[in-house]
């Protein structure tokens, strides 16, 4: 579904998702409209009810527009590369798009292909290679994207609950969470990085409070003053940093043209390692899954 923005003046530089009762919301600002939809599951909600939460939640924004209501089927082909042909994007497979990897996907498959025919013999050898990378990148993200909905804390709605507890977890994704109880992620815990580093499951667990009364053992150790003195620190800053800089409808406007000033400078945060090293870390339309429990395969 597109609505118009609130204010053209004002567009958000992010993509936000929103939870919703059986699913979930992505906003998707762009130059002249926002792209936006609700991802939720039929055996949950009604298309008519799902249509009504969307419309609901955006108000007199969404005056007069009609959702479409698009099925989705997830999973994935068993073989993306069989003779002589290749099935690339969405013609080979789709997940929740939660991570919006399907871009990503698409372009990593032609890399690989270019990689892996080198004549137009289609040597079995080259296509067994190949598929083997991209099962693997699709299991990536299919752990990674079941780690959001079974981690989740939310107890308003059946569908949050059976996300949680009656989801079917891949064998790895079980075994490291078993694993990350007593440990923090890393990388050769994971079978594939394309997308999805040991950092990044880190940012999660921490979001979801999987570390939460959990001391770990080597776990650095921040004082709450240092914490409080950083963070003082980068408001006082932070006015200088943004001091001259364009909005983002601004610069999408004129292409970063009409920027001015030189660039903010990094903040930077403090960390400290177990062994006592001090380091410096830089801060950095409604859809509809298939008919049955939240599950990913």
């Amino acid at each position: 579904m597109q609505i118009p923005h609130k204010d053209p003046r004002i567009i958000a530089p992010t993509t936000r998702a929103t939870g919703f009762s059986a699913g979930w919301n992505f906003n998707i600002p762009l130059t002249t409209r926002v792209g936006t939809g609700y991802i939720f599951s039929s055996k949950f909600l009604s298309d008519d009810a799902a249509m009504e939460e969307l419309l609901a939640f955006y108000g007199d924004q969404a005056k007069g527009c009609e959702p479409r209501i698009i099925p989705i089927r997830t999973g994935r082909v068993r073989r993306a590369w069989v003779k002589n042909c290749v099935a690339l994007g969405l013609s080979g497979g789709f997940i929740e798009p939660l991570e919006a990897t399907a871009i990503f996907m698409t372009d990593l498959g032609v890399r690989w292909l270019q990689h892996y025919l080198p004549t137009q013999d289609f040597e079995p050898e080259l296509a067994d290679a190949y598929n083997r990378q991209v099962a693997r990148v699709y299991d990536e993200v299919r752990d990674f994207i079941q780690a959001h909905y079974h981690l989740n804390n939310r107890q308003d709605s059946e569908y949050w609950k059976a996300a949680r507890d009656g989801m079917t977890l891949s064998d790895r994704l079980k075994e490291n969470l078993k694993v990350w109880r007593h440990t923090t992620p890393e990388g050769l815990d994971l079978g594939s990085t394309y997308l999805f580093s040991s950092p990044v499951y880190t940012l999660l667990l921490i979001a979801k409070g999987f570390y939460k009364d959990l001391r770990l053992a080597k776990a650095p150790f921040l004082s709450r003053t240092a914490y409080e003195r950083f963070r003082t620190g980068e408001r006082k800053a932070r006015p200088g940093q943004i001091a001259g800089l364009i909005s983002h409808a601004e610069f999408l406007k004129t292409g970063g043209k009409a920027a001015a000033g030189p660039l903010a400078t990094p903040s930077v945060a403090p960390a400290f390692t177990p062994g006592g090293m001090k380091i410096k870390l830089p801060l950095q339309t409604a859809s509809r899954s298939a008919r049955r429990k939240p599950k990913h395969r």
